[in-house]
C-alpha cells in the first residue's frame, strides 16, 4: 500500500474498512498456505484452485480447461470487488493490492466505452444465465491504469467470463480470464524547475 491508498481508506465507512483488510488478510494467508503446500503462485490451475478454496468460492470445471499458464485471472465478489488476482496480473500492474481491494474494476482501468458495454453486458449474463463459461468476443483493445504511477498501458484480449459459487446454486461472484501485454507507461510530465539571481545589495 502507498500514502494513496492509506487516504483512501480512512474515507470508508467503518463496515468497509474491516471487509478490505479482511480480504488483504485472506490474500496473504492464501499466499503463505499455498507456498507451504508447495504450489507456486506462477502455477495458474493449481494456484487459482487453492485460492478459491479457502475463499469458499467454487469455479466450474470447464474453467480449469480452458486456461493456460500466463493466463491473467481476476475474480470479483459481488460488489466487483476484486478478490483474488493471479500472479500474471501482479506482474503487470502498476497498483497496489490495497488499490484494487479499494476500488472497483471501472475506476481503476480506462477503456473504450464500447468495450466497458460489453463488459458490462457480459457481467449480466454471467449473473443471469445457468452456462459453466460464456467466451468473449470483445474486440482487442488498449486499457490503461487510471491513476498508478507510473500509468500502464496494456494491450487486452478478453478469453472468457464465468460465474463463481459459494454453494450449489448460491453465485457468490465473477471471474473472468484474459491475455494481456504491457506496450506502454506513463509517467507525470518533468517539474520545471527554474532560478533568479538575487537581488544586489550594497553592504554598508
Amino acid at each position: 500500500y502507498d500514502d494513496r491508498a492509506i487516504n483512501t481508506f480512512g474515507l470508508l465507512d467503518g463496515s468497509k474498512q474491516q471487509r478490505v483488510l479482511l480480504e488483504l488478510q485472506k490474500y496473504n494467508s492464501v499466499c503463505i498456505s499455498a507456498g507451504k503446500k508447495q504450489i507456486h503462485l506462477k502455477s495458474t490451475k493449481k494456484f487459482l484452485r487453492h485460492c478459491l478454496a479457502e475463499f469458499g468460492m467454487i469455479a466450474p470445471e470447464t474453467v480449469y480447461d480452458h486456461l493456460q499458464e500466463g493466463d491473467v485471472i481476476e475474480a470479483y465478489n459481488l460488489e466487483q470487488i476484486q478478490v483474488f488476482r493471479s500472479l500474471a496480473f501482479l506482474e503487470l500492474c502498476n497498483y497496489t493490492v490495497a488499490d484494487v481491494l479499494l476500488h472497483e474494476w471501472y475506476k481503476l482501468y480506462g477503456r473504450p466505452e464500447t468495450v466497458n458495454t460489453q463488459i458490462e453486458s457480459y457481467i449480466q449474463k454471467v449473473l443471469e444465465s445457468s452456462s459453466e463459461m460464456i467466451p468473449c468476443d470483445i474486440e482487442r483493445h488498449e486499457m490503461k491504469e487510471l491513476f498508478s504511477m507510473p500509468k500502464g498501458i496494456f494491450e487486452c484480449d478478453f478469453q472468457f467470463f464465468a460465474p463463481l459459487f459459494a454453494g450449489p446454486e448460491d453465485k457468490s461472484g465473477i471471474m473472468c480470464v484474459l491475455r494481456a501485454k504491457e506496450v506502454g507507461l506513463e509517467y507525470p510530465a518533468p517539474i520545471e524547475l527554474s532560478y533568479s539571481e538575487p537581488a544586489s545589495a550594497e553592504i554598508s
